[in-house]
């Protein structure tokens, strides 16, 4: 019997996570992102509450800027400012897209390093347009979503 292929498109935290549990779990996946590792800047606060929820971010080897005040200033010179009652860290969301990538390579992921240009999903596949020819039939495509996998044929708890 095949795998089940899952066919994940962006490669932000969000997609690298699901990409790592799903290829540890033994599901063929391919992650398509044309530009990772980026860099985002204001996307690299980690508080508290991200770390206890995903402790694997604790052997990320860059969480060394602590944070405890956080401020921000528009254009026109107002400031908003936020104070934190734990240390949260400031990190860049390049190395820790750098870091997370490894981790889904490591576990089985395929990079295709490529923009998607069109998702069409039928009754039993979906089809992914990309420049330089279409990708995958018969495959799942999903997302995660408060701990459910929503795929083109079934929801399921992660």
């Amino acid at each position: 019997m095949s795998k089940i292929r899952i066919s994940i498109v962006g490669a932000g935290p969000a997609g690298l996570y699901a990409a790592e549990l799903l290829a540890k779990e033994g599901f063929e996946i391919s992650l398509f992102d044309h530009k990772v590792p980026w860099e985002k800047p204001c996307g690299g606060l980690i508080p508290p509450d991200t770390l206890r929820e995903f402790p694997f971010l604790l052997s990320f080897p860059h969480l060394k800027s602590k944070c405890s005040k956080l401020v921000c200033e528009s254009p026109t010179r107002r400031r908003k400012f936020w104070y934190f009652d734990k240390t949260s860290y400031i990190i860049s969301r390049k190395e820790l897209a750098s870091f997370q990538l490894k981790r889904a390579v490591d576990a089985g992921t395929k990079l295709i390093a490529e923009i998607v240009e069109t998702i069409m999903s039928y009754e039993n596949r979906v089809d992914l347009k990309l420049p330089i020819a279409d990708f995958f039939q018969n495959t799942f495509l999903g997302f995660v979503f408060n701990n459910r996998l929503f795929t083109n044929e079934r929801e399921n708890q992660v």
